[in-house]
């Protein structure tokens, strides 16, 4: 349901922004228009989907949003986004 629920922010607050669906066309939006409120709201819903995506076990797209998020992530606004990457990448100990 969490997930269901970032997505149709992240959705809506495309459309009402004329937001691309291209990581290549949206990154320089984001970076120029980070301090936008509407944009740190699509950013946190974005990091948001990230965070229930590794929870759930989609390790592979959690990645992605992450990396993402950091690509962008100058002033280490988003330093949940960093941590759960070094978590998700960081290989698994044996007990």
């Amino acid at each position: 349901m969490a997930l269901q629920l970032t997505n149709q922010l992240i959705d809506k607050i495309k459309e009402v922004e004329k937001l691309s669906d291209s990581w290549e066309e949206l990154k320089p939006v984001l970076l120029t228009r980070q301090e936008s409120p509407i944009i740190r709201l699509y950013l946190n819903a974005y990091w948001a989907s990230g965070l229930v995506l590794a929870k759930l076990g989609q390790l592979e797209q959690a990645q992605i949003i992450c990396s993402q998020i950091r690509e962008i992530d100058h002033y280490n606004q988003f330093t949940g986004a960093r941590i759960l990457l070094d978590i998700i990448k960081k290989p698994n100990d044996t007990d």
